[in-house]
């Protein structure tokens, strides 16, 4: 499909024809969207939004905050061999993580299997709560009640 495919629906621009709002109320212009990236080598606290990928040299525990607000997406990558951990915060900001495998649904820690690679896709449901997206198999990535 052509880039431009939708620029003629354009209603309101906000960059020339390049960018705007169609009649639906989409952006419409942009080849993709940009997410920040951040690179965790040592146990610490992941931003609250955008990527995260793991890359230690050891199995760590990191900490996951509350979504800032509804629909924010956060991807966590596990980009080294070991098992990982990412905690929900129980500071300012606590969270749980709500996965529908059967009693895990107020999660309070991930574990990233090792010797894989996996990846998991988080969408804040509601401002103390993220839900699990797309995370491949749960083979790889686990969400308990415990600490």
């Amino acid at each position: 499909m052509a880039l431009d495919k939708w620029a003629s629906k354009i209603l309101t621009s906000l960059h020339g024809r390049k960018l705007g709002i169609d009649d639906k109320g989409f952006l419409v212009g942009t080849p993709g969207t940009r997410h920040p990236l951040e690179t965790v080598t040592a146990a610490s606290t992941l931003a609250d939004s955008g990527v995260s990928v793991i890359t230690s040299a050891s199995a760590i525990d990191t900490t996951l905050t509350a979504p800032p607000y509804v629909g924010c997406e956060k991807i966590i990558v596990n980009g080294s061999t070991y098992a990982n951990t990412v905690n929900r915060s129980t500071a300012n900001g606590a969270c749980s993580i709500y996965a529908s495998t059967g009693t895990e649904q107020e999660g309070r820690k991930i574990t990233f299997a090792a010797s894989v690679r996996p990846s998991l896709h988080l969408v804040g449901i509601t401002t103390d709560q993220w839900g699990v997206v797309n995370s491949g198999s749960t083979v790889y990535w686990s969400v308990s009640t415990s600490t």
